[in-house]
C-alpha cells in the first residue's frame, strides 16, 4: 500500500491500495484521543467498513496505544489526492483557502492543536516553511487571525495569539467536542 510520506493536514493520511485505482483516507491517534476519534468515525461512518481499530505503535523505542480509522477507497476521493499531492509528496496549496471551514478548522485544531499559556499552537512539523506561511496567511485572511511561526527542533509550527483565542472560540463553539475544549484554555489537558 503507499502512503503519502507527509501527513494529511490534522493527522491524516490518504492511502492507495496496491490493486486499487481510488484512495481511502486514514487517520491515526493515540488511544488517549478515543473521544475525538469517535466523533471522527461518527462523521465517516458511512464511508468506512469498521470502527476504529487499536493497535501498537513504536515511537523512540517505547510502545504506544493508538487508534487508526479508514475509509473504503472511493474514486471521489481522489479530487483530494490531487488536491494535496504534486509528484507523490503531499504539499499545501491556495485552493485550500476554499476548504478549510469552520468545521474542518475545529477538526483540525482538536487533531493538531496544543494549548498553551496563553494561545494555541498547531503542530505542523511536517510541512515546509513555506507551507506553513501559507497555513498562516489562509488563517489570517479568512479568520482574522492573529498568527504567527514558531519552531520546534528546527520545523515550523502555527501559534495563535492570545488577543485571537475569543474569536477562534467562537469560530470553533459549533464544532469542537467537549472533550478538546481544553485545547482553547490556558494550560494543559486536564487529568481525568
Amino acid at each position: 500500500m503507499t502512503y503519502l510520506n507527509r501527513n494529511f493536514i490534522g493527522d491524516g493520511y490518504l492511502k492507495k491500495g496496491k490493486n486499487s485505482l481510488n484512495i481511502r483516507i486514514g487517520f491515526k491517534q493515540s488511544i488517549i484521543n478515543f473521544p475525538f476519534m469517535w466523533t471522527v468515525f461518527i462523521e465517516l461512518a458511512h464511508y468506512c467498513s469498521s470502527p476504529p481499530r487499536f493497535d501498537f505503535a513504536i515511537i523512540k523505542g517505547k510502545k504506544y496505544g493508538q487508534l487508526i480509522l479508514e475509509t473504503r477507497s472511493y474514486p471521489i476521493l481522489n479530487e483530494l489526492y490531487k488536491l494535496f499531492v504534486e509528484n507523490k509528496v503531499k504539499i499545501i496549496k491556495e485552493e485550500l483557502f476554499l476548504f478549510l471551514s469552520p468545521k474542518a478548522l475545529a477538526y483540525w485544531i482538536m487533531s493538531d492543536g496544543v494549548s498553551n499559556q496563553y494561545g494555541l499552537t498547531i503542530c505542523t512539523d511536517a510541512f515546509t516553511i513555506k507551507e506553513v506561511i501559507l497555513l498562516i496567511n489562509i488563517l489570517k485572511i479568512r479568520y482574522d487571525l492573529n498568527c504567527s511561526l514558531h519552531y520546534l527542533n528546527k520545523r515550523p509550527r502555527i501559534y495563535i495569539k492570545a488577543d485571537s483565542m475569543n474569536k477562534l472560540r467562537i469560530i470553533l463553539e459549533p464544532f469542537i467536542i467537549s472533550f478538546s475544549k481544553y485545547k482553547l484554555q490556558k494550560g494543559k489537558r486536564p487529568i481525568s
